[in-house]
Protein backbone atom coordinates (compact mmCIF):
# COMPACT_ATOMS: atom_id res chain seq x y z
CA UNK A 1 0.00 0.00 0.00
CA UNK A 2 1.33 3.48 -0.61
CA UNK A 3 2.44 5.30 2.25
CA UNK A 4 0.40 8.26 1.27
CA UNK A 5 -2.57 6.63 2.12
CA UNK A 6 -1.31 4.49 4.57
CA UNK A 7 -0.84 8.04 6.46
CA UNK A 8 -4.12 9.33 5.64
CA UNK A 9 -5.87 5.78 6.85
CA UNK A 10 -3.29 6.35 10.01
CA UNK A 11 -4.94 9.92 10.86
CA UNK A 12 -8.52 8.81 10.04
CA UNK A 13 -7.63 5.96 12.22
CA UNK A 14 -5.92 8.75 15.22
CA UNK A 15 -9.53 10.55 14.48
CA UNK A 16 -11.76 7.56 15.68
CA UNK A 17 -9.54 6.89 18.46
CA UNK A 18 -9.83 10.55 19.99
CA UNK A 19 -12.94 10.83 19.95
CA UNK A 20 -13.02 8.00 21.68
CA UNK A 21 -10.90 9.45 24.65
CA UNK A 22 -13.08 11.86 25.04
CA UNK A 23 -15.69 9.77 26.33
CA UNK A 24 -13.54 8.05 28.39
CA UNK A 25 -12.07 11.37 30.02
CA UNK A 26 -15.53 11.82 32.10
CA UNK A 27 -15.38 8.59 33.59
CA UNK A 28 -10.90 8.72 34.62
CA UNK A 29 -8.72 10.57 36.93
CA UNK A 30 -6.39 13.20 35.25
CA UNK A 31 -3.59 10.70 35.01
CA UNK A 32 -5.30 8.47 33.12
CA UNK A 33 -5.29 11.15 30.47
CA UNK A 34 -1.32 10.98 30.13
CA UNK A 35 -1.50 6.88 29.98
CA UNK A 36 -3.71 7.17 27.20
CA UNK A 37 -2.13 9.75 24.86
CA UNK A 38 0.66 7.72 25.13
CA UNK A 39 -0.57 4.38 24.31
CA UNK A 40 -2.25 6.22 21.02
CA UNK A 41 0.95 7.13 19.80
CA UNK A 42 2.60 3.51 20.25
CA UNK A 43 -0.24 2.40 18.19
CA UNK A 44 0.10 4.98 15.74
CA UNK A 45 3.53 4.23 15.41
CA UNK A 46 3.08 0.78 15.14
CA UNK A 47 0.99 1.64 12.35
CA UNK A 48 3.28 3.18 10.14
CA UNK A 49 5.98 0.79 10.51
CA UNK A 50 4.00 -2.52 10.40
CA UNK A 51 1.63 -1.31 7.76
CA UNK A 52 -1.19 -4.29 9.39
CA UNK A 53 -3.89 -2.52 11.09
CA UNK A 54 -5.69 -0.26 8.60
CA UNK A 55 -5.20 -3.19 6.11
CA UNK A 56 -6.85 -5.85 8.51
CA UNK A 57 -9.51 -3.25 8.62
CA UNK A 58 -11.03 -4.11 4.81
CA UNK A 59 -14.44 -5.25 4.40
CA UNK A 60 -16.77 -6.67 1.49
CA UNK A 61 -19.84 -5.60 0.57
CA UNK A 62 -22.39 -6.17 -2.22
CA UNK A 63 -24.46 -3.84 -3.96
CA UNK A 64 -27.90 -5.00 -2.06
CA UNK A 65 -25.96 -4.33 0.89
CA UNK A 66 -24.81 -0.59 0.10
CA UNK A 67 -27.87 -0.23 -0.76
CA UNK A 68 -30.12 -1.04 2.03
CA UNK A 69 -27.37 1.15 3.93
CA UNK A 70 -28.16 4.01 1.93
CA UNK A 71 -31.56 4.18 2.00
CA UNK A 72 -31.61 3.46 5.93
CA UNK A 73 -28.81 6.62 6.62
CA UNK A 74 -30.15 8.85 3.99
CA UNK A 75 -31.27 11.77 5.61
CA UNK A 76 -33.08 13.23 2.72
CA UNK A 77 -35.72 10.16 2.78
CA UNK A 78 -35.99 11.01 6.37
CA UNK A 79 -37.09 14.25 6.56
CA UNK A 80 -39.48 13.63 3.45
CA UNK A 81 -40.70 10.82 5.66
CA UNK A 82 -41.44 13.70 8.43
CA UNK A 83 -43.03 15.87 5.61
CA UNK A 84 -45.67 12.88 5.10
CA UNK A 85 -46.19 12.30 8.67
CA UNK A 86 -47.26 16.15 8.80
CA UNK A 87 -49.21 15.77 5.58
CA UNK A 88 -50.97 13.06 7.68
CA UNK A 89 -51.86 14.60 10.27
CA UNK A 90 -53.02 17.73 8.73
CA UNK A 91 -55.50 15.25 6.52
CA UNK A 92 -56.64 14.37 10.05
CA UNK A 93 -57.37 17.71 11.19
CA UNK A 94 -58.72 18.68 8.01
CA UNK A 95 -61.25 15.97 9.41
CA UNK A 96 -62.60 17.67 12.70
CA UNK A 97 -65.71 19.94 12.29
CA UNK A 98 -65.90 23.32 14.01
CA UNK A 99 -66.53 23.06 18.02
CA UNK A 100 -69.74 24.41 19.59
CA UNK A 101 -69.57 27.51 21.05
CA UNK A 102 -71.57 28.21 24.63
CA UNK A 103 -72.51 31.23 25.35
CA UNK A 104 -73.23 33.01 28.72
CA UNK A 105 -75.45 36.70 28.83
CA UNK A 106 -76.24 38.89 31.09
CA UNK A 107 -78.57 41.94 30.55
CA UNK A 108 -80.14 44.79 32.14
CA UNK A 109 -77.69 45.14 35.42
CA UNK A 110 -75.67 47.83 36.78
CA UNK A 111 -77.21 50.26 35.12
CA UNK A 112 -78.81 53.59 36.18
CA UNK A 113 -82.91 53.59 38.02
CA UNK A 114 -84.55 50.46 37.57
CA UNK A 115 -81.54 48.95 36.19
CA UNK A 116 -78.88 49.98 38.81
CA UNK A 117 -79.09 46.33 40.81
CA UNK A 118 -79.79 42.76 39.17
CA UNK A 119 -83.36 42.87 39.65
CA UNK A 120 -84.48 43.03 36.50
CA UNK A 121 -81.36 41.40 35.24
CA UNK A 122 -81.91 39.01 32.31
CA UNK A 123 -79.32 35.49 32.51
CA UNK A 124 -78.91 33.27 28.97
CA UNK A 125 -77.13 30.52 28.31
CA UNK A 126 -76.69 28.83 25.05
CA UNK A 127 -74.95 26.37 22.80
CA UNK A 128 -74.45 27.03 19.34
CA UNK A 129 -73.01 25.24 16.34
CA UNK A 130 -71.41 25.87 12.94
CA UNK A 131 -72.73 23.58 9.92
CA UNK A 132 -70.37 23.52 7.05
CA UNK A 133 -72.10 23.46 3.84
CA UNK A 134 -70.94 23.04 0.58
CA UNK A 135 -69.12 20.15 1.28
CA UNK A 136 -65.94 21.66 3.02
CA UNK A 137 -64.98 19.21 4.79
CA UNK A 138 -64.96 16.81 1.93
CA UNK A 139 -63.19 18.82 0.40
CA UNK A 140 -60.15 19.27 2.96
CA UNK A 141 -60.00 15.33 3.33
CA UNK A 142 -59.75 15.28 -0.38
CA UNK A 143 -56.99 18.10 -0.92
CA UNK A 144 -55.09 16.47 2.22
CA UNK A 145 -55.05 13.11 0.82
CA UNK A 146 -54.03 14.54 -2.14
CA UNK A 147 -51.26 16.09 -0.68
CA UNK A 148 -50.18 12.97 1.23
CA UNK A 149 -49.60 11.41 -2.65
CA UNK A 150 -47.47 13.89 -3.60
CA UNK A 151 -45.28 13.75 -0.76
CA UNK A 152 -45.42 9.98 -0.77
CA UNK A 153 -44.10 10.85 -4.73
CA UNK A 154 -41.53 12.90 -3.48
CA UNK A 155 -39.99 9.92 -1.34
CA UNK A 156 -40.19 7.49 -4.31
CA UNK A 157 -38.00 9.97 -6.33
CA UNK A 158 -35.82 10.41 -3.72
CA UNK A 159 -35.54 6.73 -3.13
CA UNK A 160 -34.71 6.29 -6.87
CA UNK A 161 -32.03 9.19 -6.77
CA UNK A 162 -30.31 7.19 -3.68
CA UNK A 163 -30.25 3.82 -5.05
CA UNK A 164 -29.10 4.92 -8.13
CA UNK A 165 -26.11 7.25 -7.05
CA UNK A 166 -25.34 4.22 -4.52
CA UNK A 167 -25.12 1.98 -7.59
CA UNK A 168 -23.35 4.19 -9.76
CA UNK A 169 -21.06 4.61 -7.01
CA UNK A 170 -20.30 1.04 -6.62
CA UNK A 171 -19.76 0.00 -10.11
CA UNK A 172 -17.18 2.48 -10.01
CA UNK A 173 -15.54 1.10 -7.20
CA UNK A 174 -15.53 -2.19 -9.14
CA UNK A 175 -13.58 -0.51 -11.70
CA UNK A 176 -11.23 1.00 -9.66
CA UNK A 177 -10.64 -2.49 -8.16
CA UNK A 178 -10.31 -4.08 -11.53
CA UNK A 179 -7.81 -1.06 -12.89
CA UNK A 180 -5.71 -1.71 -9.79
CA UNK A 181 -5.88 -4.79 -10.42
CA UNK A 182 -4.65 -5.19 -14.09
CA UNK A 183 -1.67 -2.36 -12.76
CA UNK A 184 -0.48 -4.69 -10.48
CA UNK A 185 -0.04 -7.29 -12.65
CA UNK A 186 1.16 -5.01 -15.34
CA UNK A 187 4.24 -3.50 -12.27
CA UNK A 188 4.70 -7.50 -11.72
CA UNK A 189 5.15 -8.13 -15.32
CA UNK A 190 7.80 -5.42 -15.84
CA UNK A 191 9.56 -6.45 -12.79
CA UNK A 192 9.81 -10.13 -13.87
CA UNK A 193 11.33 -8.79 -16.87
CA UNK A 194 14.12 -6.87 -15.10
CA UNK A 195 15.91 -10.29 -14.30
CA UNK A 196 16.25 -11.57 -17.27
CA UNK A 197 16.98 -8.25 -19.25
CA UNK A 198 20.04 -7.99 -16.88
CA UNK A 199 21.66 -11.39 -17.62
CA UNK A 200 21.01 -10.57 -21.54
CA UNK A 201 22.93 -7.30 -20.46
CA UNK A 202 25.14 -9.09 -18.64
CA UNK A 203 26.10 -11.91 -21.74
CA UNK A 204 26.12 -8.90 -24.11
CA UNK A 205 23.25 -9.98 -25.76
CA UNK A 206 21.57 -6.80 -25.49
CA UNK A 207 22.76 -3.34 -24.70
CA UNK A 208 23.22 -1.33 -21.36
CA UNK A 209 20.32 0.98 -22.45
CA UNK A 210 17.36 -2.13 -22.18
CA UNK A 211 18.01 -2.40 -18.70
CA UNK A 212 17.45 0.96 -18.24
CA UNK A 213 14.69 1.20 -20.38
CA UNK A 214 13.30 -1.89 -18.66
CA UNK A 215 13.70 0.00 -14.89
CA UNK A 216 11.84 2.82 -16.90
CA UNK A 217 8.91 1.14 -17.39
CA UNK A 218 8.98 -0.54 -14.00
CA UNK A 219 9.17 2.67 -12.08
CA UNK A 220 6.22 4.05 -14.14
CA UNK A 221 4.04 1.21 -13.60
CA UNK A 222 4.74 1.53 -10.18
CA UNK A 223 3.05 5.69 -10.44
CA UNK A 224 0.44 4.07 -12.75
CA UNK A 225 -0.36 1.82 -10.09
CA UNK A 226 0.10 4.67 -6.71
CA UNK A 227 -2.35 6.94 -8.98
CA UNK A 228 -4.88 4.11 -9.30
CA UNK A 229 -4.79 2.99 -5.81
CA UNK A 230 -5.47 6.88 -4.56
CA UNK A 231 -8.52 6.64 -6.94
CA UNK A 232 -9.70 3.63 -5.68
CA UNK A 233 -9.37 5.05 -2.27
CA UNK A 234 -11.03 8.38 -3.49
CA UNK A 235 -13.94 5.63 -4.75
CA UNK A 236 -14.37 3.70 -2.06
CA UNK A 237 -15.22 6.88 0.15
CA UNK A 238 -17.31 8.57 -2.15
CA UNK A 239 -19.51 5.09 -1.95
CA UNK A 240 -19.34 5.07 2.16
CA UNK A 241 -20.37 8.64 1.52
CA UNK A 242 -23.71 7.50 0.64
CA UNK A 243 -24.62 6.09 4.07
CA UNK A 244 -22.62 8.69 5.97
CA UNK A 245 -19.33 6.94 5.81
CA UNK A 246 -20.02 4.52 8.30
CA UNK A 247 -18.08 2.10 6.86
CA UNK A 248 -14.10 1.97 6.97
CA UNK A 249 -12.56 4.06 3.65
CA UNK A 250 -10.69 0.81 2.64
CA UNK A 251 -13.96 -1.50 2.18
CA UNK A 252 -14.39 -3.74 -0.79
CA UNK A 253 -16.85 -3.99 -3.14
CA UNK A 254 -18.03 -7.49 -4.01
CA UNK A 255 -18.77 -8.13 -7.49
CA UNK A 256 -18.06 -8.15 -11.54
CA UNK A 257 -18.74 -5.95 -13.99
CA UNK A 258 -19.98 -8.04 -17.10
CA UNK A 259 -19.90 -7.20 -20.53
CA UNK A 260 -23.07 -6.35 -21.98
CA UNK A 261 -23.95 -8.75 -25.29
CA UNK A 262 -27.15 -7.64 -25.55
CA UNK A 263 -28.36 -4.84 -27.84
CA UNK A 264 -30.58 -2.30 -26.40
CA UNK A 265 -33.97 -1.77 -26.97
CA UNK A 266 -35.41 0.91 -28.97
CA UNK A 267 -35.47 4.23 -27.97
CA UNK A 268 -39.02 4.69 -28.22
CA UNK A 269 -40.10 1.97 -25.93
CA UNK A 270 -38.13 4.04 -23.52
CA UNK A 271 -39.61 7.21 -23.83
CA UNK A 272 -43.07 5.92 -23.88
CA UNK A 273 -42.63 4.71 -20.37
CA UNK A 274 -41.01 7.68 -18.76
CA UNK A 275 -45.09 8.47 -17.83
CA UNK A 276 -44.42 6.27 -15.03
CA UNK A 277 -41.13 8.33 -14.08
CA UNK A 278 -41.83 9.10 -9.93
CA UNK A 279 -41.66 13.09 -11.22
CA UNK A 280 -43.99 12.22 -14.26
CA UNK A 281 -46.37 10.61 -11.34
CA UNK A 282 -45.38 13.20 -8.71
CA UNK A 283 -46.91 16.27 -11.57
CA UNK A 284 -49.95 13.83 -11.78
CA UNK A 285 -50.55 14.14 -7.80
CA UNK A 286 -49.75 17.66 -8.00
CA UNK A 287 -52.68 18.32 -10.51
CA UNK A 288 -55.22 15.98 -8.17
CA UNK A 289 -53.89 18.46 -5.32
CA UNK A 290 -54.45 21.43 -7.05
CA UNK A 291 -58.00 20.65 -8.52
CA UNK A 292 -58.53 19.60 -4.65
CA UNK A 293 -57.80 22.82 -3.42
CA UNK A 294 -60.02 24.02 -6.13
CA UNK A 295 -62.91 22.72 -4.84
CA UNK A 296 -61.75 23.92 -1.72
CA UNK A 297 -62.17 27.40 -2.59
CA UNK A 298 -65.17 27.06 -4.30
CA UNK A 299 -66.66 25.79 -0.92
CA UNK A 300 -65.70 27.92 0.49
CA UNK A 301 -67.88 31.08 -1.07
CA UNK A 302 -70.83 29.38 0.25
CA UNK A 303 -71.68 30.64 3.75
CA UNK A 304 -71.93 28.52 6.59
CA UNK A 305 -74.74 27.95 8.82
CA UNK A 306 -74.92 28.54 12.44
CA UNK A 307 -77.63 27.83 14.85
CA UNK A 308 -78.05 28.09 18.98
CA UNK A 309 -80.08 26.91 21.31
CA UNK A 310 -80.36 28.52 24.97
CA UNK A 311 -82.37 29.02 28.17
CA UNK A 312 -83.39 32.57 29.48
CA UNK A 313 -84.31 33.14 33.00
CA UNK A 314 -85.46 36.82 34.16
CA UNK A 315 -84.96 37.91 37.84
CA UNK A 316 -87.70 40.22 38.06
CA UNK A 317 -90.54 37.73 36.45
CA UNK A 318 -88.56 34.37 38.22
CA UNK A 319 -89.64 32.70 35.34
CA UNK A 320 -87.19 30.56 32.28
CA UNK A 321 -87.90 31.08 28.68
CA UNK A 322 -86.31 28.84 25.58
CA UNK A 323 -83.95 31.18 23.11
CA UNK A 324 -83.02 29.90 19.66
CA UNK A 325 -80.61 31.68 16.69
CA UNK A 326 -79.38 31.27 13.64
CA UNK A 327 -77.29 33.50 11.36
CA UNK A 328 -75.96 32.93 7.56
CA UNK A 329 -73.15 35.38 6.08
CA UNK A 330 -74.25 37.16 3.50
CA UNK A 331 -72.11 36.96 0.13
CA UNK A 332 -72.47 40.58 -1.10
CA UNK A 333 -68.89 41.80 -1.24
CA UNK A 334 -66.53 38.22 -0.91
CA UNK A 335 -67.55 35.49 -2.92
CA UNK A 336 -64.55 34.06 -2.67
CA UNK A 337 -63.72 34.80 -6.19
CA UNK A 338 -59.73 35.63 -6.41
CA UNK A 339 -58.76 32.55 -4.79
CA UNK A 340 -60.66 30.35 -6.88
CA UNK A 341 -59.70 31.79 -10.24
CA UNK A 342 -56.17 31.46 -8.58
CA UNK A 343 -56.17 27.68 -7.85
CA UNK A 344 -58.01 26.82 -11.19
CA UNK A 345 -54.72 28.94 -13.00
CA UNK A 346 -52.50 26.73 -10.82
CA UNK A 347 -54.35 23.85 -12.52
CA UNK A 348 -53.44 24.99 -15.97
CA UNK A 349 -49.73 26.07 -14.33
CA UNK A 350 -49.24 21.91 -13.41
CA UNK A 351 -50.06 20.77 -16.90
CA UNK A 352 -47.55 22.93 -18.21
CA UNK A 353 -44.87 22.30 -15.41
CA UNK A 354 -45.42 18.45 -15.88
CA UNK A 355 -44.74 19.05 -20.22
CA UNK A 356 -41.78 20.61 -18.86
CA UNK A 357 -40.48 17.87 -17.06
CA UNK A 358 -41.24 15.53 -19.42
CA UNK A 359 -39.10 17.59 -22.21
CA UNK A 360 -36.24 17.67 -19.64
CA UNK A 361 -36.58 13.75 -19.04
CA UNK A 362 -36.32 12.60 -22.71
CA UNK A 363 -33.39 14.87 -23.13
CA UNK A 364 -31.82 12.70 -20.78
CA UNK A 365 -33.04 9.87 -22.43
CA UNK A 366 -31.76 11.25 -25.62
CA UNK A 367 -28.31 11.66 -24.52
CA UNK A 368 -28.03 8.76 -21.83
CA UNK A 369 -29.21 6.52 -25.06
CA UNK A 370 -26.35 7.67 -27.63
CA UNK A 371 -23.69 7.66 -24.32
CA UNK A 372 -24.92 3.67 -23.69
CA UNK A 373 -24.95 2.65 -27.52
CA UNK A 374 -21.11 4.43 -27.82
CA UNK A 375 -19.82 3.05 -24.80
CA UNK A 376 -21.38 -0.71 -24.56
CA UNK A 377 -19.74 -0.98 -28.36
CA UNK A 378 -16.78 0.07 -27.56
CA UNK A 379 -16.28 -2.08 -24.78
CA UNK A 380 -17.52 -4.92 -27.27
CA UNK A 381 -15.31 -4.18 -29.54
CA UNK A 382 -12.39 -3.98 -27.11
CA UNK A 383 -12.98 -7.26 -25.44
CA UNK A 384 -13.72 -9.40 -28.76
CA UNK A 385 -11.12 -7.88 -30.95
CA UNK A 386 -8.50 -5.34 -29.37
CA UNK A 387 -7.36 -7.14 -25.93
CA UNK A 388 -6.96 -10.50 -27.61
CA UNK A 389 -5.12 -9.13 -30.61
CA UNK A 390 -2.61 -7.63 -27.72
CA UNK A 391 -2.24 -10.61 -25.68
CA UNK A 392 -1.66 -12.19 -28.75
CA UNK A 393 0.88 -9.53 -29.76
CA UNK A 394 3.11 -9.63 -26.16
CA UNK A 395 3.07 -13.96 -26.77
CA UNK A 396 4.47 -13.58 -29.94
CA UNK A 397 6.85 -10.74 -28.87
CA UNK A 398 7.91 -11.98 -25.63
CA UNK A 399 8.95 -15.23 -27.13
CA UNK A 400 10.67 -13.63 -30.28
CA UNK A 401 12.50 -11.43 -27.15
CA UNK A 402 14.39 -14.34 -26.19
CA UNK A 403 15.24 -15.57 -29.34
CA UNK A 404 17.05 -12.78 -30.58
CA UNK A 405 14.53 -11.23 -32.78
CA UNK A 406 12.72 -8.25 -31.49
CA UNK A 407 14.05 -5.93 -29.26
CA UNK A 408 13.06 -4.96 -25.63
CA UNK A 409 11.29 -1.79 -26.66
CA UNK A 410 9.16 -3.69 -28.96
CA UNK A 411 8.31 -6.01 -25.60
CA UNK A 412 7.93 -3.31 -23.01
CA UNK A 413 5.78 -1.49 -25.54
CA UNK A 414 3.36 -4.21 -26.37
CA UNK A 415 2.97 -4.66 -22.71
CA UNK A 416 1.89 -1.22 -22.31
CA UNK A 417 -0.07 -1.67 -25.20
CA UNK A 418 -1.89 -4.46 -23.69
CA UNK A 419 -2.32 -3.17 -20.00
CA UNK A 420 -4.21 0.24 -21.69
CA UNK A 421 -6.88 -1.25 -24.18
CA UNK A 422 -7.68 -3.61 -20.93
CA UNK A 423 -7.87 -0.36 -19.04
CA UNK A 424 -10.28 0.94 -21.52
CA UNK A 425 -12.38 -1.48 -21.42
CA UNK A 426 -13.00 -1.64 -18.13
CA UNK A 427 -13.57 2.04 -18.52
CA UNK A 428 -16.13 1.41 -21.10
CA UNK A 429 -17.94 -0.92 -19.64
CA UNK A 430 -17.79 1.38 -16.51
CA UNK A 431 -19.80 4.11 -18.49
CA UNK A 432 -21.55 1.39 -20.26
CA UNK A 433 -23.19 -0.40 -16.85
CA UNK A 434 -23.72 3.55 -15.15
CA UNK A 435 -25.72 4.55 -18.72
CA UNK A 436 -28.32 1.41 -18.51
CA UNK A 437 -28.84 2.27 -15.03
CA UNK A 438 -29.54 6.00 -15.23
CA UNK A 439 -31.58 4.83 -18.07
CA UNK A 440 -33.51 2.32 -16.21
CA UNK A 441 -34.00 4.79 -13.24
CA UNK A 442 -35.72 7.17 -15.94
CA UNK A 443 -37.78 4.60 -17.35
CA UNK A 444 -38.27 1.87 -14.78
CA UNK A 445 -37.24 -0.97 -17.56
CA UNK A 446 -34.04 -2.51 -18.64
CA UNK A 447 -32.68 -1.24 -22.06
CA UNK A 448 -30.64 -4.81 -22.34
CA UNK A 449 -33.69 -6.72 -23.09
CA UNK A 450 -33.56 -6.68 -27.07
CA UNK A 451 -31.34 -9.71 -28.82
CA UNK A 452 -27.70 -11.39 -28.21
CA UNK A 453 -25.41 -9.53 -30.84
CA UNK A 454 -23.22 -11.97 -33.05
CA UNK A 455 -19.67 -11.53 -32.82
Amino acid sequence: MPRHILIYQIFSFVEFIQIKRAVIMSNLKKHSFYVFHYSLIIIAALSLNLGIITQSIGAEITLNQAIKKALENDPRIKLKRSELIAKQAETYQAGRSPNPELGVEVENFLGSGEFSGFEKSELTFSLSQKFELGGKKQARLNSGAAKEDVASAVIQSARQAVVFQTGVDFVRVLGAQREVDLLRTQKKEFINLLRPIKKRVEAGGSPEVDLVRGEIAAEESYVALESAEIKLHTTRRQLASNWNGLLQPNIRASGQIKLQRREAIPIDKIISNLKFHPRIKQWDFIKRARISELELQQSQAIPDLTLGLGVRWSEEADDMAIVAQGSIPLPIYDRNRGNIDAAAERINKSSLERSEEMRRLKQQVTASYGNLHRECHRARRYASSIVPKAKKSVTTIKEGYFGGRYTVVALLDAISDLTKSQSVQIQSQVNCQVTAMQLRLLSGIDPFTGPVRKR
